[in-house]
């Protein structure tokens, strides 16, 4: 608002004024003139004669000529006015113009800086998706890395040894088979339970716990299988060995369960677990 009434122009601030006080001062000329002219015939010592009355009306002609030349002052006035106007609307759009140019130019700078960021974004989720393909693509290969040193571990003679030692406990009774291994999980249910066993008992007993007590790194290695999550091609070479073996991890579940001392509970349980609970029927 400062600036505008800075460039405001003498005629913005004064014009109307000064154009009534010229109108009012013609307008007053006019009525007073012919009282003005009497007066100074009077003065002059003049008869007020028809002929000096004449020669006053022939004074409005001056006047006429007077108000004609202020009329086409007026006019000159009023065109020199429109041309200051039109020259300032000029100047009005040439500005609006160039704010629009401006206006457009910034408009055009932020397409440029969208574009740039929609490709940086194109760039960037490309870029994720063909890191997430690599790490999947990663994983899957170091998975298939480990599930073929298992396989490689499983049949070694030493692992294949632990194996069949488990797999000849399916020989002993299902019932006597989960309290054997819960004795062994449970020192306190060995002690009141072994009291009442007869001595093929015992021997039996002794069997069972010579072969868990050898078992863990078999078990150990069951346990990453479970864990690694084997594929279908995978699970059929498992499936052989697993089916066979899955009453033995039957009976070591339910002794799991009914044991009470938890800290006796080996760290290979979970995946022994999660193998008996398996089908693999459909692998075979």
């Amino acid at each position: 608002m400062e600036e505008e009434k800075k460039n405001d122009t003498w005629w913005d601030k004064n014009g109307l004024t000064s154009l009534f006080a010229a109108l009012f001062g013609i307008f007053s000329w006019w009525v007073l003139h012919p009282f003005i002219n009497s007066a100074l015939v009077m003065m002059s010592g003049v008869s007020n004669s028809p002929e000096n009355q004449g020669m006053l009306g022939d004074s409005y002609g001056s006047l006429n000529s007077l108000f004609s030349g202020i009329a086409m002052i007026a006019a000159v006035t009023a065109v020199l006015i429109q041309t200051f106007e039109f020259k300032a609307q000029r100047e009005e759009l040439a500005l609006s113009r160039k704010q629009l140019r401006l206006q457009l130019d910034e408009m055009e700078q932020q397409r440029k800086e969208m574009t740039a960021q929609r490709a940086e974004m194109e760039r960037t989720n490309t870029m994720n998706h063909e890191r997430m393909l690599f790490d999947k693509a990663n994983h899957e290969y170091q998975r298939r890395l480990q599930s073929n040193e298992q396989m490689r571990r499983f049949a070694t003679q030493e692992y294949q040894d632990y194996f069949h030692r488990l797999l000849s406990l399916k020989s002993t009774s299902a019932v006597s088979l989960s309290e054997f291994i819960e004795c062994v999980f449970d020192d306190s249910k060995y002690a009141s339970r072994s009291r009442h066993w007869s001595n093929a008992d015992r021997t039996e007993m002794g069997r069972v716990s010579q072969a868990m007590q050898s078992a863990p790194p078999l078990l150990h290695l069951l346990q990453e299988i479970a864990f690694t999550n084997p594929n279908n091609e995978e699970m059929k070479i498992w499936a052989v060995s697993l089916e066979a073996i899955k009453p033995v991890f039957g009976q070591i579940k339910i002794a799991a369960t009914n044991t009470t001392q938890w800290e006796r509970r080996p760290t290979w349980l979970p995946g022994i677990v999660d193998l008996a609970s398996r089908d693999y029927s459909q692998f075979l």
